[in-house]
């Protein structure tokens, strides 16, 4: 990808010979050189089994990531598994048994104190951070919250870090303040399948898309109350992955299983499509302008896409897992993105 002076950028397949293109904002001719392949930073491994979910500290040198178990020699479920590493070098910082079947879900707060874990047994846990001496870091379970009765699939912090969002399988999502840990809502989505949920950039809104045929819901979060729903005709509805707000609070991305769609919530108009190819996991963000899509690229190799939110247009591929890509999430300063596999690694890249 080459930048313009007028902000615009033009992409460069890999591999391509030297050439000049035209710049889609202006118009201008640019001399472009080939772009070299993408290789990842860093490859982290855990021994459980698929890396069900990835997030960055908000100073980008840390991740956590929740693992599913693997079923022992006799057939019986285990806990899964909580994992910390440093960016820096790669060293595992802590490792956490955590929720009978597996961590279906992760969310750090934004201060890196506290974790907060969702599992298929249907609770939620609140880790503490804990830094002790000579660099050593350590979690301790703080607490477990209940209220659920199916499977967690989705969390997030708001972006101040006093609330926590949770979606299960038994059609709801619950808020949860922060520190107390009290109940601060229950949202009724009525919907069924695994969630995707969002908070804006300035925690007035969140969003919530599901797999299974119906409207990404938008929620305001001050008075718990539906703001709005995002819905094609009924005939062109399809399962919802995942959901997204880019820079600022009126733009949002979901990515169903036919296609990626870019929503100005202002006119409530599609501003963007693109098919989804195979894919199964997107990550928006807003401080880069760019989205990832994972999932399976071809019958071979399984790949990620980025591409910039405002066109559509696909920028570079990062191919690194053996088996598809099944998290993905950005740092805050759209630098790094990690890309977590049923091939239990996850790939840190440079963008």
């Amino acid at each position: 990808m080459i930048a313009c002076d007028c902000g615009r950028s033009l992409q460069v397949p890999v591999g391509a010979r030297a050439r000049k293109g035209k710049c889609p904002g202006c118009g201008r001719i640019l001399r472009l050189e080939a772009a070299e392949p993408h290789t990842p930073d860093l490859i982290l491994r855990c021994q459980a089994g698929c890396i069900n979910s990835v997030a960055f500290a908000r100073d980008g040198q840390t991740l956590v990531a929740g693992c599913d178990s693997l079923p022992d020699v006799e057939g019986a479920v285990r806990a899964g598994e909580l994992h910390l590493w440093k960016l820096a070098d790669g060293q595992s910082l802590a490792v956490a048994k955590a929720h009978r079947g597996g961590v279906t879900s992760v969310a750090l707060d934004p201060d890196l104190q506290l974790v907060v874990t969702g599992g298929r047994d249907g609770t939620l846990v609140v880790w503490e951070i804990v830094q002790g001496m000579w660099d050593s870091v350590s979690v301790g379970k703080l607490r477990a919250l209940e209220g659920h009765s199916g499977e967690v699939t989705g969390l997030g912090f708001s972006p101040s870090g006093g609330l926590v969002a949770s979606a299960a399988k038994d059609q709801t999502v619950r808020l949860w303040d922060v520190p107390s840990w009290q109940p601060a809502g229950v949202l009724r989505s009525g919907r069924l399948g695994q969630a995707s949920l969002s908070f804006s950039p300035d925690g007035r809104y969140l969003a919530g898309a599901w797999r299974s045929r119906g409207p990404v819901i938008i929620w305001d979060v001050a008075t718990r109350k539906e703001a709005t729903r995002l819905r094609l005709p009924s005939e062109q509805d399809f399962d919802d992955f995942a959901v997204g707000f880019g820079a600022n609070s009126d733009t949002v991305v979901v990515m169903s299983s036919d296609e990626v769609r870019v929503w100005d919530l202002a006119s409530m108009q599609v501003l963007v499509t693109l098919p989804t190819h195979r894919r199964q996991a997107m990550a928006v963000s807003g401080a880069s302008g760019q989205l990832a899509l994972g999932g399976k690229f071809d019958e071979s190799r399984s790949a990620v896409s980025l591409h910039e939110i405002a066109t559509g247009v696909e920028l570079r591929k990062l191919e690194g897992h053996n088996l598809p890509v099944a998290c993905l999430a950005w740092s805050c300063d759209g630098q790094r993105l990690a890309t977590g596999s049923v091939d239990s690694s996850i790939n840190v890249w440079t963008i």
